[in-house]
């Protein structure tokens, strides 16, 4: 945080904000709130009561239709993966699952300075909190 201060100008006391005018808690409360743009990696400070991941609509949807195009293809080889076990370990669907991901990879690493594509395990889990269930019993017969 002290970084944070020394790149607002502001002397960092031993009482914290204490003493600091009001002008100067503002650009500090503001600093703090700022977050990295998933798609450009540059700051921003999303508007007040907010929790953006963007910072404008453009990237929102150029990092949403990458992972459209990328997720297309993995879910149908994931799918014959979970569902078709034997077509897909014939055809070494793991495999090609790994070197899809690996070009995925790279193609970060040179069009996005290696910022990361994709979301976070719990930002799914969060979003779909039954996937954490526990099935004891379906119903119906045993």
């Amino acid at each position: 945080m002290s970084d944070l201060y020394h790149r607002l100008g502001v002397e960092r006391t031993a009482t914290t904000d204490v003493g600091l005018n009001p002008k100067e808690q503002r650009r500090i409360k503001k600093a703090k709130r700022a977050h990295l743009c998933l798609e450009c990696g540059n700051q921003f400070v999303p508007a007040e009561g907010r929790q953006a991941a963007f910072c404008c609509r453009e990237h929102k949807t150029k990092w949403n239709n990458r992972r459209l195009k990328r997720g297309a293809e993995f879910y149908d080889l994931f799918m014959a993966l979970r569902y078709e076990r034997e077509t897909a370990k014939e055809e070494g669907v793991w495999t090609t699952l790994t070197r899809l991901s690996q070009h995925y990879r790279e193609q970060d690493e040179r069009e996005r300075e290696g910022r990361r594509s994709w979301q976070k395990p719990r930002a799914i889990r969060d979003r779909r909190p039954h996937l954490e269930a526990i099935v004891v019993h379906r119903g119906g017969r045993r």
